[in-house]
């Protein structure tokens, strides 16, 4: 390589040091396939070298990324995307090909189309309890006597002491292609992801059951305790499981295709009840309910951090087969996805990717790999 600012980028970059606008310069000049090669030679030949960094491989840096990972996990128990934001760096992803399993090689870019296909926003419908509805969103501020939302968020008043008869519930329904957070009366936090359905009551009665249903859809839960809130313990439900927590964080998926509702324990302490059975869960362990033979599965060695990071604004894909990659982008894009090939459908993918950034920037990563290509027509993603 014979350019030195670029050079100089890289390696600021690779430190975490670059400056938005070097960050965009070097973004722009990775945009050509041979000054991709460029860089993927620089970083191995060069920088590694430089860093006294012998070790790394970048055709193994998939286990790299990996053992960071572990490496995190072991400081913290709640994982964090601040510790390598350096490999998800939202200009350079475009750049990152050897974040993939597979061996990059150089393709033409993805087929375009002259809009732009734009990431998800905060947005979401509240169904009051008399039934009617309010559209959320930026630059739509909405309050009641018992909650205000600045259109990102919403956020319900601290309970007062109701009767049973008293309970009211409201819906917020998140449409694909935007999320949304809401803080309940009880300081309960919920972070709702597309394609999701919550009810709740508007006010909790003290003293007894607070409990919430998780519609379907993903959700992220972080638990007010119940020495907060008069001894009150807390339960999510969600199809045929019940939840009772004990003041935690966890996330439950129970995506309405899926036959299938993962419950991933953060730390704290919960039960899952399926009526059947009921299984205690540590953290770091994941529980499987099969809804259709009711059956609970532990998984004792799950990755958190790839359940979670949705909430922290990244998609992390851990040896995912493309067709579970593409069902996740597709609601958070809010496209249609078409697989002309069925042979690339179980290919299987790991790399982290900023949830802000353009899908065409997702998909040039991927099919720089040589393994898919992709052709987006209006809003509708055909992989071939």
């Amino acid at each position: 390589m014979k350019n030195p600012q670029i050079e100089l980028f890289i390696v600021k970059f690779l430190n975490n040091e670059a400056t938005q606008e070097e960050l965009i310069k070097l973004n722009f000049w990775l945009r050509d396939n041979n000054n991709t090669t460029q860089f993927n030679q620089f970083v191995k030949t060069h920088y590694l070298t430089t860093v006294h960094m012998n070790k790394f491989d970048v055709e193994k840096a998939r286990t790299t990324v990996k053992e960071k990972i572990e490496m995190n996990k072991k400081r913290s128990k709640i994982i964090t995307i601040k510790k390598y934001i350096a490999v998800a760096s939202i200009a350079l992803l475009v750049a990152l090909t050897f974040l993939f399993k597979n061996q990059y090689a150089n393709t033409t870019n993805v087929i375009l189309q002259e809009d732009t296909i734009t990431p998800g926003v905060s947005k979401a419908t509240l169904t009051l309890e008399n039934g009617k509805h309010i559209t959320l969103g930026k630059g739509n501020d909405f309050k009641t006597k018992n909650s205000s939302s600045d259109g990102e968020k919403l956020i319900y008043t601290k309970s007062s002491n109701l009767k049973n008869d008293e309970i009211a519930y409201n819906y917020l329904t998140i449409p694909r292609g935007a999320q949304f957070f809401v803080r309940l009366s009880d300081g309960t936090e919920v972070w709702l992801n597309s394609d999701s359905k919550l009810k709740y009551p508007v006010i909790f009665n003290q003293g007894i059951l607070r409990e919430v249903e998780l519609v379907y859809g993903e959700a992220y839960f972080d638990v007010s305790p119940s020495s907060e809130n008069q001894g009150s313990k807390f339960m999510v439900r969600s199809r045929i499981q019940g939840i009772e927590v004990f003041g935690t964080e966890f996330n439950v998926k129970s995506n309405k295709e899926v036959d299938k509702i993962y419950t991933t324990l953060v730390e704290g302490s919960i039960t899952i009840d399926n009526g059947v059975s009921s299984n205690l869960l540590l953290p770091g362990e994941q529980a499987i309910l099969d809804v259709s033979t009711e059956t609970i599965e532990i998984n004792k060695d799950v990755d958190i951090y790839n359940e979670v990071s949705w909430k922290n604004g990244f998609f992390s894909f851990d040896d995912k087969a493309l067709t579970d990659i593409m069902q996740v982008l597709g609601k958070w894009y809010d496209v249609d996805i078409t697989f002309e090939n069925k042979a690339v459908e179980k290919i299987r993918f790991s790399g982290v990717f900023n949830r802000n950034q353009n899908l065409e920037d997702i998909l040039f990563v991927m099919q720089n790999t040589k393994e898919a290509s992709f052709e987006i027509k209006e809003t509708t993603v055909i992989i071939k």
